[in-house]
């Protein structure tokens, strides 16, 4: 991991979810990459203040958050790069995550207001649909626990292996346990042998000695995720971008909403990366 993007809006959710940024930069030696985006065509409540003016106090505010996070002792050797830029925020994040070639994104869900709310929320969903790197969405009132266990979902796709093994180098960073659980709606034999057979192929293609497998029965997928996941302290949601044959009363765009937005457990959601990025 060599670059980490972390847009912040000077929210206490956006500083909650900079300490999960901080964290893996710490792990990884990656870079931090600070960004805010002002102007938003939709954030009404600057519409009466000139871009410089709104320019000024976001370069302010965002010399005052390197300040702090430098002046940390544990911080002295992550490197910082700050960006201040006009425009809405999903098209800024995005961009300046393709132009950097950001391994990941570590985001807040919500603003510092309630327009922001409803702004910064959905720029959340957004980002995690659109980018090319794996987006960590940290829930409003979610505090801040250092990452022992990432839990994946899985149900046994193709499309799940390369995303293992990401998440097996992102684990190996911190150290962490790695879940592997899937969801049955009820218990049979035809379950059970596709479960002991998808643990033997990933046990035989990928090393990595924290790897736990669970299989768990219920029929709504985020409540049964959510539970398993409630039962560790200092863990983070992992889904892929493709995961959508659950809950087929869902859209993509709904679930990811839904996951981001409504659940107080950090997620991480994974593009569908090539085991060779």
């Amino acid at each position: 991991m060599k670059t980490l993007l972390h847009p912040t809006d000077f929210s206490e959710n956006s500083l909650n979810a900079l300490d999960y940024a901080i964290e893996f930069c710490q792990h990884s030696g990656a870079e931090l990459l600070l960004v805010h985006a002002y102007g938003s065509p939709y954030d009404l409540s600057n519409r009466s203040e000139d871009e410089v003016s709104v320019r000024e106090k976001a370069i302010e505010s965002m010399e005052r958050l390197i300040e702090d996070v430098l002046d940390d002792p544990d911080n002295v050797d992550i490197e910082c790069k700050t960006i201040v830029s006009g425009g809405s925020p999903m098209k800024t994040v995005l961009e300046i995550a393709t132009e950097y070639r950001v391994d990941m994104i570590v985001m807040g869900t919500k603003g510092s207001s309630d327009l922001d709310n409803v702004i910064f929320g959905s720029t959340t969903a957004e980002v995690i649909l659109e980018a090319d790197c794996p987006v960590m969405a940290v829930p409003d009132g979610t505090e801040f626990s250092d990452i022992k266990h990432l839990a994946y979902a899985t149900d046994y796709r193709e499309e799940d292996l390369p995303i293992i093994w990401n998440l097996i180098q992102i684990a190996t960073y911190l150290d962490a346990n790695l879940h592997l659980i899937y969801l049955a709606k009820e218990s049979s034999l035809e379950e059970d042998l596709m479960f002991r057979g998808f643990r033997d192929l990933i046990r035989e293609r990928f090393q990595y000695q924290y790897l736990r497998f669970e299989l768990i029965y219920g029929e709504d997928f985020i409540k049964s995720v959510h539970d398993y996941a409630g039962k560790f302290e200092g863990i983070v949601l992992a889904m892929g971008h493709y995961r959508t044959n659950i809950l087929n009363s869902l859209s993509k765009r709904e679930m990811v909403k839904q996951m981001a937005n409504h659940t107080r457990i950090p997620l991480l959601v994974m593009p569908e990366l090539s085991v060779e990025s």
